[in-house]
């Protein structure tokens, strides 16, 4: 576990749940966090460590994450792309303009609970 000692305030923008009863936050300046059941211990909460793949992104500010329908959950983040991990198989895939996105900023995630489109990301430019 990890505990991050600071006497600043985690900002959150979202919350999601995994098929394990994880939380994965996804927080402004603290990348993202990952909290299990045995993660709160009195009046402190220590985070699980991340899979390694996570470590460049402990600074990026993330606005979004969501589970799909298949179990995989998707990050959204403001100049760093999205990023697509299974936490049941460890795969993990950053994508970025470079394979794909139209732009590396995405405000927020949409998945269609139907199944029929699967996982918008939405992007919106400030311009």
């Amino acid at each position: 576990m990890e505990k991050i000692a600071s006497s600043q305030p985690l900002f959150v923008r979202s919350l999601c749940n995994d098929a394990a009863g994880n939380v994965w936050v996804a927080t402004i300046d603290n990348g993202i966090q990952l909290l299990s059941t045995s993660s709160i211990q009195g009046d402190s909460i220590h985070f699980q460590k991340l899979p390694k793949e996570f470590d460049e992104f402990s600074q990026t500010e993330f606005r979004s994450i969501i589970k799909d329908h298949k179990g995989t959950l998707w990050m959204g983040s403001v100049s760093n792309g999205l990023i697509h991990y299974d936490p049941l198989t460890g795969s993990f895939q950053h994508i970025t303009t470079t394979n794909g996105l139209e732009s590396n900023t995405i405000y927020s995630l949409f998945c269609d609970k139907e199944k029929i489109s699967g996982l918008v990301p939405i992007q919106v430019s400030r311009s």
